[in-house]
């Protein structure tokens, strides 16, 4: 399930490929590994969905500050604010988009986290159980 040129959404992605294959197993064994690799690659995800926040952070900052100083460039040399605005925001599309592509990705990673841990909490779930009906038949 391991390897160093995969990113770690790729080996989680294995890891819940593993676990659905194994729906229907009693062997919670096995599943209990599987779960402990799937939260040693989450706790890996949340410190990606981190670093994508800081960035997104970052370059909204970024693009704050330079819309601020530009608009008030072209305000204090006599443009209006009402033609200031578009003229700024053509100069920073770039900008824009480069802040709109990390808001995509952090929101994309801190999602795909979620749902990992919502399965990963289903199978521990499901191995408790087994581990309770195998006790009754002890």
């Amino acid at each position: 399930m391991e390897s160093n040129t995969e990113s770690n959404t790729d080996r989680i992605i294995k890891g819940l490929q593993w676990l659905e294959d194994r729906t229907n197993s009693t062997d919670i064994i096995s599943i209990t590994h599987g779960l402990n690799t799937l939260a040693i690659l989450a706790v890996r995800l949340a410190e990606e969905v981190t670093d994508a926040y800081q960035l997104q952070c970052e370059l909204e900052d970024s693009y704050d500050t330079a819309f601020a100083k530009r608009f008030s460039e072209l305000t204090s040399s006599g443009t209006s604010a009402a033609a200031a605005k578009p003229v700024v925001e053509a100069e920073l599309a770039e900008a824009k988009k480069e802040w709109t592509r990390a808001k995509v990705l952090y929101r994309k990673l801190n999602t795909f986290l979620e749902r990992v841990d919502r399965v990963s909490e289903a199978f521990r779930q499901s191995v408790s159980v087994q581990k309770a009906a195998d006790l009754k038949n002890v």
